[in-house]
């Protein structure tokens, strides 16, 4: 019983679905296509205004180079040499070499 049913209303949508169209339906229904994808561009175009995405990007950029920084400062100590000596430049005005570690951890050490 419960096995029929599902037959039979496949079938049903299934002739719907194989039913031969005329060329001029055929035309009628790419133009509703057509204007309903013009409309779909419009209203986009009308949407997205350019100094919002423009800013989002710009935000989304300096996001990643944060990320990306960070990264390089945990996983190279020249990198981390660098920006410690960097800082100290801009924020003292002078270089404290004695101050650094420049014995970074990815050295190997003589043993004595």
């Amino acid at each position: 019983g419960s096995g029929a049913m599902p037959k039979a209303s496949a079938g049903a949508g299934g002739d719907e679905a194989r039913r031969r169209r005329t060329p001029d339906q055929r035309e009628q229904d790419l133009e509703e296509f057509r204007k309903m994808l013009a409309r779909g561009k419009a209203s986009k175009a009308k949407s997205a205004s350019p100094s919002g995405s423009t800013g989002s990007m710009l935000w989304e950029k300096l996001v990643l180079l944060f990320i990306v920084m960070v990264c390089l400062y945990i996983g190279s100590p020249f990198f981390r040499t660098t920006v410690k000596r960097a800082f100290s430049m801009a924020i003292y005005g002078q270089i404290f070499d004695a101050e650094l570690d420049l014995d970074e951890e990815g050295e190997i050490q003589p043993d004595f």
